[in-house]
Order: C-alpha cells, then sequence, then structure tokens
C-alpha cells in the first residue's frame, strides 16, 4: 500500500542522485578523453579517462537497470507502484525505463564503436556513427533523469536541483557533440 509507494520513492530518489552522480563522472570522462586524444593521441584503450568514462557508464546501468529489476521482482508480489509500465518484462517508471534503455544503446556503441574502428580506422570523420550512437543513449538517459525528477519529487527545491543537474549534464553533452564541429568551421573560416 502506501509505505511501499514510499520506499519506492525512496528507492527511486536515492538512485536517481547516484545516477546523476555516475552520468557526471562518465561526462568528466568524456571531456578529459577528448582533450587525452587531442593532446597525447591514441595509445592504449586502458588510458585513465577511458576507465573513467565507462566506470560512470557501468555504474549508471547498474542503477537503473538494478531498480526496474527491484520495481519487477516488486510488481510480481502485486506491489507494483501506479505509476509502473511494462516493457520488454521490465517494470518500473517511464523516467527508469528511458534511463536504461538509454544507457543500453550507450553500452551497445562500444563494440559497434570498436568494429568501426577496425574497419574504418581511427577517427576518419569528426564524429564516428557509433560515436553519435553513445552520445543519443546517454541523452536518452539524461531525458530519462529530468523525468524522475518529475516523478519522485514534488515541486520545490529537491526537484529543481534534481531537473538542474540533469539539465546541466544534458546540455554539457549537447556541447560535447558541437563543439568539434564548431572548431573545425573556425580554424577553417
Amino acid at each position: 500500500g502506501e509505505r511501499a509507494n514510499g520506499s519506492v520513492m525512496t528507492l527511486r530518489g536515492g538512485a536517481l542522485w547516484a545516477l546523476l552522480a555516475a552520468k557526471a563522472v562518465a561526462g568528466v570522462g568524456v571531456g578529459w578523453d577528448i582533450r587525452w586524444h587531442v593532446v597525447i593521441g591514441r595509445d592504449s584503450f586502458w588510458i585513465a579517462p577511458h576507465v573513467m568514462t565507462y566506470a560512470g557508464v557501468a555504474v549508471a546501468s547498474i542503477l537503473s537497470f538494478g531498480v526496474l529489476v527491484l520495481e519487477t521482482r516488486a510488481a510480481r508480489r502485486g506491489q507494483a507502484p501506479r505509476d509502473s509500465l511494462r516493457v520488454a518484462g521490465l517494470v518500473g517508471s517511464r523516467g527508469y525505463h528511458l534511463a536504461w534503455w538509454g544507457i543500453a544503446l550507450t553500452i551497445l556503441a562500444a563494440p559497434i564503436d570498436d568494429l568501426w574502428h577496425r574497419l574504418f580506422g581511427i577517427d576518419v570523420t569528426l564524429w564516428s556513427p557509433p560515436h553519435l550512437l553513445g552520445f543519443a543513449g546517454s541523452q536518452v538517459a539524461t531525458l530519462g533523469t529530468l523525468l524522475i525528477a518529475l516523478e519522485v519529487y514534488p515541486p520545490g527545491r529537491r526537484r529543481w536541483a534534481a531537473l538542474a543537474a540533469g539539465g546541466t549534464l544534458m546540455l554539457g553533452t549537447f556541447y560535447f557533440v558541437v563543439d568539434p564541429s564548431i572548431q573545425t568551421a573556425f580554424r577553417r573560416g
């Protein structure tokens, strides 16, 4: 009943802040990775920026999928919150579904990126299709965090803070995608 719904909201709210932190870590890793490749070049997959990025992605995937798994188990006991929906057998809120399926796209982009580089070489385009797929998945997941904030918090400071954090991550990712093209255009006039 009401108590179970309260514990679900507490779980969702706590997981939201951890998810935002994991996405921020991954975002800092991506920014560092871009600078690393410009300044140092390509040396190894196991460079610190890659480890930081993939650690953030791993934590984000565990959190978003984990919430869906826990809510799916609760639904099997008849304790699903009213705002839950089932997608591909997983039960959870719209926000957590977006967060999971978005981060799943980001994970899917990694082996496709490896194949792309094996076939076409290292960074033969400004952004390869697998890089854009990873960024798109990240944006879908970030959109999920914005929706989670609306689902979990009533209007007020906590909602505003979560929306501001998620919105900052969303704008930061747009910046990562657009900035190289702006720099290229600026340098070439």
